[in-house]
């Protein structure tokens, strides 16, 4: 990151985060991070785990931004500060080779945990699109995309009969089916009204 910033002209230096999972997560849980873009990409947001920030964005004589208190508990509000941030004109860059260790607790890493993470954060989706661009645009969209996943869930579903020949690829192509299904169902949720708040509970002790 120091490096990076010697290097590139950036209010934000964004890096990535790769998951250290526990002792006997299934392969099929397990997601493979991969470097998918060059440094130096511009980006239009970021999220908070792996950032270095110029202290502009947050002085009374600079931008003067502040995270969204609304969102402390329901997650989103680091990318909803940085896509504020880009908004405002801070310039926001991609630094691949910054690299930190996320140890994921165990307690995340059940079936029950990682469907419901996905039905939130598609909530999360929503409401930040409402707050960029309005009720009724995250509306349409919510409606669209939830339509979309659920669809699609739906359709990958008997992709999990591999699991007949291949027991850990059926259970990955069944897993990432529900994972659509949730997402489709969360935007729904947004519509009614459903706001999880799950940070009011720290995971890991």
């Amino acid at each position: 990151m120091v490096e990076a910033s010697r290097t590139y002209d950036a209010d934000v230096l964004y890096g990535r985060v790769m998951a250290v999972y526990p002792s006997g997560t299934p392969a099929w849980m397990q997601v493979k991070e991969r470097n998918k873009r060059p440094n130096g990409t511009a980006l239009s947001k970021a999220e908070g785990h792996n950032t270095l920030v110029r202290t502009k964005l947050f002085a009374a004589d600079g931008m003067n931004l502040r995270f969204d208190t609304a969102l402390r508990f329901t997650g989103g509000s680091d990318t909803d500060f940085f896509s504020r941030a880009h908004q405002a004109g801070a310039k926001i860059i991609w630094v691949g080779d910054a690299i930190v260790d996320e140890i994921v607790p165990a307690s995340r890493m059940t079936l029950g945990w990682q469907l419901n993470r996905t039905f939130r954060v598609a909530i999360s989706i929503s409401v930040l699109h409402e707050k960029q661009r309005g009720r009724a645009s995250a509306v349409l969209r919510s409606v669209s995309k939830g339509t979309g996943r659920i669809l699609e869930g739906i359709v990958r579903a008997p992709l999990g009969l591999v699991a007949i020949v291949s027991p850990e690829a059926g259970k990955k192509l069944a897993f990432k089916a529900a994972k659509q299904f949730y997402s489709g169902l969360g935007s729904f949720a947004y519509i009614a009204g459903v706001r999880p708040q799950p940070y009011r509970k720290v995971d890991g002790g």
